[in-house]
């Protein structure tokens, strides 16, 4: 059970995404200046991307970690709670380490603003330099840390990884990012350091360029993962589905090859197939039941809604989807919409049925929103669109989607499943 002091800290730390995202590295740096620069006392590999950055640093922790290496895991956003953001050799940081830790940089936080007349760290900075404590002090070897948001002004680019890695980029935080492929591409490749090798997931071409010649300013062997990196790789172990994930699991082989070379390391073949086999990241392509099937996806984007179109078409082909959706009010969800193609046709037919749910958040859709986006659609809360969407496939032979935003995700996986 949370305490009620982890609790009341964590509430304060919410609090603070009220005031958006502070771009700059400064505030980060200052804190973990103070802290004794956590962030040097491992070895580092960098995500960055638009999608599939934390199935690609999950998988390539549980590589490590078969290599008998210590490792952490630095994630977000978290589904259920906080704790998920932080994980050493696959375990979440507990409540008492958490609470320690978060105590900690709180006081360390007001301190500085009160010392230095500088302006408060974001929600983000102080999960990030939690982490990163958390690591330091329980002496991983290396860290699988995910970016949150772009990754040049990302408060996780502040130290030097071994290896920097970047999943597909597409269009998404175009208000924080910028409204081109190629200007969200710069941003992303802002992870790359001199020097240090690249993992470059397949991407489109106006986004490849600005990533081959970020890197090739900075003398980085350039790696473009893809298909042949998975030659004599045991893929059918692993559970995470569709081509989408393909492309994850190529850069994340990619990228623990990469490393394990650096420490002169390698992996058994049985120590592959154990490894993938043991990778486990909720909400993408999760199936919660069989009777009727019911699909949990974190699609938030219209590149996620392309691959989730893409992995129905191959696992449920032609079946009757009952669709429970939520969106966020600053996200593409048109657009998303638009991707979903012919798996999504809300015109009254036995095909397709939506459910659009509102979620209790300053971001979210109001219903109002979510009615003129889908005017065919049933405006309710998840715990009346769930039973009448699964009713609703039952009848029709279909399945269940659930997709829209991570948010969503984290209050179905909350659910009794």
């Amino acid at each position: 059970m949370k305490s009620e002091k982890l609790d009341a800290i964590l509430q304060r730390f919410f609090a603070r995404t009220a005031a958006g995202i502070v771009p700059g590295l400064d505030a980060i740096t200052r804190r973990l200046e103070k802290l004794g620069h956590p962030e040097r006392a491992f070895k580092v590999v960098h995500v960055a991307g638009t999608n599939g950055k934390g199935s690609t640093a999950a998988t390539i922790e549980r590589l490590l970690r078969e290599a008998d290496l210590k490792t952490g895991l630095f994630t977000s956003p978290h589904l259920i709670r906080f704790n998920e953001r932080i994980r050493i050799n696959g375990e979440e940081i507990d409540d008492e380490t958490l609470a320690k830790l978060a105590d900690e940089l709180e006081t360390l936080d007001a301190e500085i603003v009160k010392q230095d007349e500088v302006r408060a760290a974001t929600f983000f900075e102080l999960a990030t330099a939690i982490g990163y404590t958390a690591f330091a002090r329980s002496e991983v070897d290396v860290a699988v840390i995910e970016t949150g948001l772009g990754g040049r002004w990302d408060a996780t680019n502040v130290m030097i990884p071994e290896v920097s890695v970047i999943t597909r980029v597409g269009m998404d935080h175009t208000g924080f990012l910028g409204d081109t492929l190629t200007q969200i591409a710069s941003e992303k490749a802002g992870i790359i350091k001199q020097g240090v090798p690249v993992v470059c997931s397949v991407q489109e071409p106006e986004a490849l360029m600005v990533i081959e010649a970020v890197a090739a300013s900075r003398f980085c062997e350039l790696h473009l993962s893809g298909p042949a990196d998975l030659e004599e790789i045991p893929v059918e172990k692993w559970p995470l589905r569709g081509a989408h994930q393909q492309e994850n699991l190529a850069s994340a082989v990619t990228a623990t090859r990469l490393l394990l070379d650096r420490l002169e390391l390698e992996l058994r073949s049985e120590q592959w197939a154990n490894a993938l086999a043991d990778v486990q990241w909720p909400a993408r392509f999760q199936t919660l039941q069989t009777d009727p099937p019911v699909v949990l996806d974190a699609a938030h984007n219209p590149n996620g809604a392309r691959a989730l179109r893409q992995t129905l078409d191959a696992v449920h082909p032609d079946k009757p989807i009952a669709w429970v959706m939520a969106f966020m009010g600053d996200k593409d969800s048109r657009g998303m919409l638009d991707a979903l193609g012919e798996r999504f046709q809300p015109d009254g037919s036995k095909t397709t049925a939506v459910w659009l749910v509102p979620l209790d958040m300053r971001r979210a859709a109001d219903a109002d929103a979510l009615q003129t986006l889908v005017p065919e659609a049933t405006v309710a809360s998840l715990d009346d669109a769930l039973p009448a969407a699964k009713a609703w496939a039952k009848s029709n032979d279909g399945l269940v989607v659930i997709a829209g935003s991570l948010y969503l995700a984290g209050e179905v996986l909350k659910g009794s499943w």
